[in-house]
């Protein structure tokens, strides 16, 4: 079966935040191959334990409550509240190394396309690494990114 498609999450399984795993969903009941790799935000603990095809339509965020994105960074003034609750709800999100945020561009979410680590050689390689995360525009062809470290 293939995977749901994410608008703003194109590949999910190239940023790993789609993993095989022979564990069930806890939401659907179905063990499906796969599962959601990301941070789940919930009152119940479910990192590792939700499918794609439940985060992708809605059923994880009902059941649980659960968010996978916060959007309440940095969202630009023009972005509607439905692109929001998609981005939040039924959007796999992503790990970073301080809080994520996703990019906006034309009144819409960005779509994200991964990440580039810069890690310098030497003594100071490990305090000095950075991660890009790349994302870009769903409407016209502006590339977006911003870095963390840890």
């Amino acid at each position: 079966m293939p995977l749901p498609v994410f608008r703003y999450h194109p590949d999910p399984v190239t940023t790993e935040m789609v993993t095989e795993t022979a564990r069930a969903c806890v939401c659907c009941g179905e063990a499906r191959g796969v599962v959601y790799a990301g941070a789940v935000f919930a009152e119940d603990r479910l990192d590792e334990r939700l499918c794609p095809w439940c985060v992708a339509d809605g059923s994880a965020a009902r059941k649980f409550g659960a968010v996978f994105t916060d959007v309440g960074v940095g969202v630009p003034p023009g972005v509607p509240p439905e692109v929001l609750d998609e981005l939040a709800t039924r959007t796999v999100g992503f790990a970073g190394w301080q809080h994520e945020h996703w990019m906006y561009h034309c009144n819409d979410a960005a779509a994200f396309l991964g990440l580039a680590v810069d890690a310098p050689t030497g003594l100071a390689a490990v305090a000095d690494v950075s991660t890009t995360y790349l994302f870009r525009c769903l409407h016209c062809p502006t590339e977006l990114s911003y870095s963390d470290a840890p």
